[in-house]
């Protein structure tokens, strides 16, 4: 094989394995425009450190996306 061609075949080496690695990290992102849920504060009996926990249970609350705006949030849940 040639210089040239193992160069070339070096470089397509080096950018599949470029490619595997940001198609693994694309995936493992975590995408924070949807999948919210709001109540008001009236409401809320727990503390802020119980709602933050992982596993809380949002069961009554209002689904929302991002961003939005209360009454919005309100009426796309048909409040």
């Amino acid at each position: 094989m040639s210089r040239r061609g193992c160069f070339a075949l070096t470089i397509a080496a080096e950018l599949f394995e470029w490619h595997a690695a940001f198609c693994a990290e694309e995936s493992s992102r975590i995408y924070l425009h949807k999948d919210w849920q709001i109540q008001s504060s009236c409401e809320v009996k727990t503390s802020a450190a119980e709602i933050s926990a992982a596993g809380f249970d949002a069961k009554g609350w209002h689904r929302s996306d991002v961003p939005a705006t209360v009454v919005g949030a309100l009426v796309a849940d048909k409040t």
